[in-house]
């Protein structure tokens, strides 16, 4: 911890600020909350566009919409690509932008261009953000703007904002819809709360044997997928080390051949579903000698931390 980079501190503060940070956001009820989930549910399409951890959260954003939200046809952009290779809109479309910082070159061509379609826009963004009231139909502001350039609040309450949209563009009755989302709020601050306790708490283990001249593996199924991709561009944005995410079976049926079992450390994420694919993984790379961690979900929906590394006792 001696030679821990000053930012790795604002880090750990915003990663700690994150349980409090998404109760807030989720507790919040406003009629443009329920006005912009009025247009995703009307609209005839839904992109969800972003840059770096803003893509990532536009992902999660699509999965959210696809649990909850009546409007199905929701479509996920980089921001560079929706900019100038982008589908042709009209204004029976609805694009949702997000920039913590605002000032995202293609963020904003993004913005401009469905603004200049007619389209209805809706910018989820930080505090103190370059974006002007008049530059979006909407604008939901997340959190300050975060001293390390590592995102981590700012990602997870760009998520939030997501996941109120998609549960107030449901078509459920307002009471029905603030109680899922207070219901939501309590159990999300809780859980976080308690993994990043446990995050904290164990992830010492990990940091003993881990080998930073190697290369970290992430994987995962589902959404855990794009969690993998995000862990990896973590691992590289504070601690400048090789990191790759992918989804576990494109990692099994090819990259993982490149792999230096001697170095190399493997992080496996698994839920309900994709459990039993996921352990087979975890033993195969258990049983010649490679090193991994299996994070699993435990009863209580919180994570639970399962190691197997050469060296550990």
């Amino acid at each position: 911890m001696k030679n821990m980079p000053e930012h790795s501190t604002h880090m750990e503060s915003a990663i700690r600020s994150q349980p409090s940070a998404i109760f807030n956001i989720l507790m919040e009820e406003s009629t443009d909350f329920r006005n912009a989930a009025t247009s995703i549910r009307k609209a005839r399409r839904l992109f969800i566009v972003g840059t770096g951890s803003s893509f990532h959260s536009a992902v999660y954003g699509s999965y959210f919409m696809r649990e909850f939200s009546s409007q199905k046809f929701v479509y996920t952009r980089t921001s560079y690509e929706f900019a100038v290779y982008g589908e042709t809109l009209n204004r029976d479309d609805v694009v949702v932008v997000i920039s913590h910082r605002g000032y995202k070159r293609y963020s904003y061509l993004s913005l401009k261009k469905a603004r200049s379609a007619g389209c209805v826009t809706i910018a989820i963004t930080g505090k103190g953000t370059s974006i002007k009231p008049n530059e979006a139909d909407f604008i939901f502001y997340t959190v300050e703007q975060e001293k390390s350039s590592a995102h981590t609040v700012s990602l997870i309450t760009s998520m939030s904002v997501l996941l109120s949209l998609a549960v107030y563009s449901s078509g459920s009755g307002d009471t029905d819809t603030s109680g899922k989302l207070r219901s939501m709020a309590k159990l999300l601050r809780d859980d976080i709360q308690a993994s990043i306790d446990m995050a904290f708490r164990e992830s010492g283990k990990f940091l003993d044997t881990f080998d930073n001249s190697g290369c970290l593996w992430l994987s995962g199924f589902g959404v855990n997928s794009v969690t993998a991709v995000e862990g990896a561009l973590k691992f590289q944005e504070t601690s400048y080390i090789r990191a790759s995410g992918y989804e576990t079976e494109q990692l099994i049926h090819g990259p993982v051949r490149s792999s230096d079992l001697t170095r190399d450390t493997f992080i496996m994420i698994a839920d309900g579903k994709s459990t039993d694919r996921t352990r087979e993984f975890y033993w195969s790379i258990k049983e010649v000698g490679g090193k991994v961690m299996l994070i699993l979900p435990s009863d209580d929906g919180t994570a639970t931390f399962n190691y197997h590394m050469t060296g550990l006792s």
